[in-house]
């Protein structure tokens, strides 16, 4: 029997940023889609296997509405096997099967929600697509895909920093970023291939290892036992963009660029110190909230979502929350 229930999911907001002025997201992805009608068309290839694509999508009172999906071809469904006599839930694995009119089914690894007015865009993400693979997404559908994109020009996601944030902003110019991210090392142990063990296999992962492998060089601590090291020590790699005493305005531009060029990191790894006191944390970097939404299964429902995202976004339009 179907589980219905209603539970809130979390949107950020982001506004697309184009090199050249008068350009707009909403127009030109409707005409990418417009000549891309097809799923078949419009798929973008990431790996050999695994496949980005706009599924559904729709325009309703005057904002676009759609869904990104991506998925991994002839990946088997997953499952854990709830068999209360046994010491271990196993985990078993099988083909999914094709439909009854010989169509494949894909094992669908992440969905994510888009609402889209003109340059105003709110996401509601996912475990494995979020504002950076959206970003990717895009451009390569307006450019590689269709050329709607003129060679050359191109456009961000930028964060809408708070209003608080941004008051405190517009009196003062950035002093330092400051960037802190773990040194993580872990990864999920692959209970298929290594049973018996539980153990989890390490490697220089993430910003941090990034960090560390452009400043030292790739091979840097090739002989160090990973799983002695990372475990408990909870390493950080700090990094600070400033200057001493005073700097010039070409200076202070691509040091306020740098804040912006943070836009994909985590909230709580960013910090940024304004001249003369004050400061903004990550989580004030980015405009976010919650909506309410309809769902059966676990799964939400479209409709309610477009529903949700089209008030919360209009919301921050009336109140001033955004740039018009």
């Amino acid at each position: 029997m179907p589980r219905s229930e209603r539970r809130y999911k979390s949107v950020v907001y982001k506004q697309a940023i184009f090199r050249e002025a008068g350009m707009n997201l909403q127009h030109l992805l409707s005409e990418a889609l417009a000549q891309r009608p097809a799923a078949r068309m419009r798929k973008q290839p990431v790996d050999d296997r695994v496949s980005r694509v706009i599924n559904a999508r729709r325009t309703e009172q005057g904002m676009l509405f759609g869904t990104m999906v991506v998925y991994e071809a002839g990946k088997d469904q997953t499952v854990l096997v709830i068999d209360d006599s046994q010491d271990d839930y196993p985990v078993d694995s099988f083909p999914v099967p094709q439909t009854p009119s010989g169509a494949n089914r894909e094992v669908l690894d992440s969905i994510l929600y888009f609402a889209i007015y003109n340059n105003h865009v709110v996401l509601a993400q996912s475990r494995s697509l979020k504002s950076r693979e959206v970003e990717t997404h895009f451009a390569w559908l307006l450019s590689s895909c269709t050329e709607v994109l003129e060679d050359g020009a191109y456009f961000v996601l930028s964060d809408q920093p708070t209003e608080a944030a941004r008051r405190r902003a517009s009196s003062a110019s950035v002093k330092s970023v400051k960037v802190g991210t773990p040194l993580s090392g872990a990864t999920g142990g692959d209970a298929a291939a290594r049973p018996s063990t539980g153990q989890r296999t390490y490697r220089r992962s993430g910003l941090g290892a990034q960090v560390l492998a452009s400043l030292v060089g790739p091979d840097w601590r090739s002989d160090m036992r990973l799983e002695d090291v990372l475990d408990d020590a909870n390493l950080v790699v700090n990094i600070e963009v400033t200057y001493k005493r005073s700097t010039t305005a070409e200076a202070q531009q691509i040091l306020d660029d740098v804040a912006t060029s943070l836009r994909h990191l985590e909230e709580e790894d960013v910090e940024i110190d304004l001249v003369g006191g004050g400061q903004i944390k990550g989580n004030e970097l980015k405009l976010t909230g919650s909506i309410r939404v309809d769902m059966t299964n676990g799964v939400p429902s479209s409709s309610d979502m477009f529903t949700q995202m089209r008030a919360w976004l209009r919301g921050k339009i009336e109140d001033g929350s955004t740039d018009e």
